[in-house]
This record gives C-alpha cells, sequence and structure tokens, in this order.
C-alpha cells in the first residue's frame, strides 16, 4: 500500500455526530444570500442575519466566501445554478440535516456528509482535503468532484457524474455508471456495482487493495483520459468579498478588463464570458484560463451590452458594460 489510509480527524467526528442534530429547534425560517459576500455579513441574507443551526433552510443563491467551519442541521440546504460557495481557507462544510443540493459551484477544505443526510450534486464541487461520506450521496451525471486528497466512501455513494481524487477507500456500496480518477491509490473493502469506469493513475491498477466485491460490469481506464485534479490555489484578498469577476474601466472606448476570481480557475469546468447586445444577438465570446482577459471593443457601436460569466455551463456572474 502506497499510503496508509488516512482516518478522519477525532475531533471533527465528535462534532458532526454527536451535536444532537434531531433535537434543535427550527425557527421554520428560509434563509437567502440575496447579494455576494462573506458568510457571515448578516446584510447579504434574507432575512438578514448569519444563518444559523435553528435556521430550517439556507439557500446560496450568490457569490458567497467563507473562512470559517460551516456545520448545517437544517432541513434544507441549496446551492442554487446562479449560486457559489467559496472557502477562502481550509475550512470544514459539514452537513448533518436531512437534505442537501449542490447546482452551483462549491469549494471548501473538508466536505462531510453525515448519517442523517442526503445529498445530491448537479454542479462542481473542489475539494483541498477530503470528502467524508457516511449519508446517502448521489453526484448527478452533470456533477464533477474534485478531491485533492482523500476520498472516503462509508455508504451507498452513486457516481454517474465524475470524480477526481488522490486517493479513494470504499468501505460502502459505490454504485452508478460514472467515472472516477484516481491519481495515487484506490482500495476496496465493501461492494463497487453498476458500470463505474475507474482509472487508477498508478502502476497497480485497476486497484491497489481489494478486500471486499468489485462487480465484473465495472471497467478500468476506458471511459477516455482520465483529468486529475488541478492544485488548489488561494483566492487573492481583493476578492475575498464573494465576487466572481470584475469588468473595468466601464464605460469603456477601446478595451476593458476582466479580472477573474482565482477560485472559478481551479477546476476542470470551461470557464466562458459571453457579450451580448441588446438585442441578444452574441458579439463577444471568450474562454477565460487565465485571471487577467482583455477584451477589445473592435467595431463594436455605442451602446448597452450585457455580459455573462458561466462555469461549466452554470451562470455565475451577469452584467451591463457600456461603450462610448
Amino acid at each position: 500500500m502506497k499510503n496508509k489510509i488516512r482516518s478522519f480527524s477525532l475531533q471533527f467526528f465528535l462534532f458532526l455526530f454527536l451535536i444532537p442534530f434531531g433535537n434543535i429547534s427550527h425557527s421554520q425560517i428560509t434563509r437567502i444570500s440575496i447579494a455576494n459576500g462573506n458568510w457571515n455579513n448578516p446584510a447579504i441574507w434574507s432575512p438578514t442575519g448569519v444563518p444559523t443551526l435553528a435556521d430550517d433552510s439556507i439557500i446560496v443563491n450568490t457569490a458567497v466566501t467563507f473562512n470559517q467551519n460551516i456545520a448545517d442541521g437544517q432541513a434544507m440546504f441549496r446551492v442554487t445554478a446562479i449560486g457559489s460557495l467559496i472557502d477562502l481557507g481550509n475550512d470544514t462544510i459539514a452537513l448533518g440535516g436531512d437534505d442537501a443540493i449542490i447546482s452551483g459551484y462549491m469549494s471548501t477544505g473538508v466536505l462531510a456528509v453525515g448519517m442523517t443526510n442526503s445529498m445530491n450534486n448537479y454542479g462542481t464541487i473542489s475539494i483541498s482535503n477530503e470528502l467524508d461520506q457516511s449519508g446517502i450521496f448521489v453526484n448527478e451525471n452533470t456533477g464533477k468532484i474534485c478531491v485533492a486528497q482523500y476520498l472516503i466512501t462509508s455508504d451507498n455513494f452513486t457516481n454517474n457524474g465524475s470524480i477526481s481524487t488522490n486517493n479513494w477507500t470504499n468501505s460502502g456500496v459505490a454504485d452508478g455508471n460514472g467515472k472516477y480518477c484516481i491519481a495515487n491509490f484506490f482500495i476496496n473493502a465493501m461492494d463497487v456495482i453498476g458500470t463505474l469506469d475507474i482509472c487508477d493513475a498508478t502502476p497497480n491498477t485497476p486497484f491497489d487493495i481489494n478486500a471486499g466485491t468489485i462487480a465484473a460490469t465495472i471497467t478500468y481506464c476506458t471511459a477516455g483520459p482520465c483529468g486529475l485534479c488541478p492544485t488548489p490555489s488561494g483566492i487573492a484578498n481583493e476578492f475575498q468579498n464573494g465576487i466572481p469577476l470584475k469588468v473595468f474601466p466601464n464605460p469603456f472606448s477601446k478595451m476593458t478588463q476582466l479580472e477573474i476570481n482565482p477560485a472559478f480557475l481551479n477546476s476542470n469546468l470551461d470557464l466562458i464570458f459571453v457579450m451580448y447586445d441588446v438585442t441578444g444577438k452574441e458579439v463577444t465570446r471568450e474562454t477565460i484560463t487565465n485571471s487577467r482577459l482583455l477584451i477589445e471593443r473592435g467595431n463594436l457601436s455605442d451602446g448597452i451590452y450585457f455580459y455573462r460569466l458561466t462555469l461549466g455551463g452554470n451562470a455565475i456572474a451577469s452584467g451591463k458594460l457600456i461603450a462610448e
């Protein structure tokens, strides 16, 4: 075995599983983010106030950053298709409520899904350390998950999308028709079923240790090139309010400049900037690979234009530009 199986920190398990989520008195409040900003800023939430375990539901519908551990015991936790939840450090999101759905972009140091929780991912999740799962988890066919260190699955874990990780240890039932890309070790201690394609980049393919059952329907490295996780990077201070991009000058005469939040460059998804005129006609399209990009005016007429920034097809920012 090239590495020892990493066990999740005792401190975190005590925090996640000994807190009696079921005994928390919910306030029946659905708290929705209505502006970009930091999680701890009460003004970005409606109704006003920082989310707590007493809230019934939390919906992230804008670009929200956080720099502390987040514990969720709510009945509903959402990151919508136009929302993003971005970790500014190496923090933990612990989900111990009833229902979590990620449709946009979420990054964190550690993601822990507790036994009382079910989670569905339709969007993109970037994890710089560890995903530890002991509740029902479904990575849908549009879902992409990047775990830079350890993926630990201990319950029903269905992958119909794509998952890249450095190490994967399975002691539950891994199912689905999606794809795994593994940079280092793959250890199975229970069941791997379905029609998954598993690509272990190390010489000991198709697995390092198998102490359980791997179905004959599993394939190995047949689903095309295997995209491994990029190296996580930090977020520049000027973006700590959660803004995905800045556009300046605006209005502009000859050219304008985009500055992209580096957090959105840390995935294998296409990051695309599109500009439209007032009739809805597309006038500019750029695939973004760097944190700065110049947009030249060219033959654009004076007037109002609209832009949209998408990550993997999900809108994460939009706005207005004026050419004069």
